[in-house]
């Protein structure tokens, strides 16, 4: 079975936030990528029309698995996060741009703190 990198595509087309309503709603589940209009309706109610056509675009008929999150999403997530603090915006505004919640916002935040202090 081929690996496909589900994640990396819907981040890469629709940003993080997009990438992790995707793991959030189907990560951990192998599901079958739709042909039909009928199918594409089902799967838009659940993650988004742009981020299903997306997936029927490179996946259509195929059984794939749907990450709960992988590495690379989490580390540019961080990154990402990191930066608009450097930027001024505040954790309300970072965790609706990434859509996740504040105290996650937080909590990374106090990470890289702690790295960035040799703690």
């Amino acid at each position: 079975m081929a690996d496909f990198d589900l994640l990396g595509d819907v981040e890469e087309a629709f940003g993080p936030a997009a990438a992790a309503k995707l793991a959030a709603r189907l990560g951990g589940q192998r599901i079958w990528v739709p042909t039909t209009a009928e199918g594409r309706a089902r799967l838009a109610d659940l993650i988004g029309g742009e981020v299903a056509d997306l997936l029927i675009e490179r996946y259509a008929g195929i059984d794939v698995y749907v990450p709960m999150a992988i590495k690379e999403t989490r580390a540019r997530r961080e990154r990402c996060i990191a930066e608009m603090a450097a930027r001024g915006l505040g954790t309300r505004e970072i965790a609706a741009r990434i859509g996740c919640t504040r105290r996650t916002v937080q909590r990374i935040l106090a990470r890289a703190t702690k790295v960035a202090s040799g703690e």
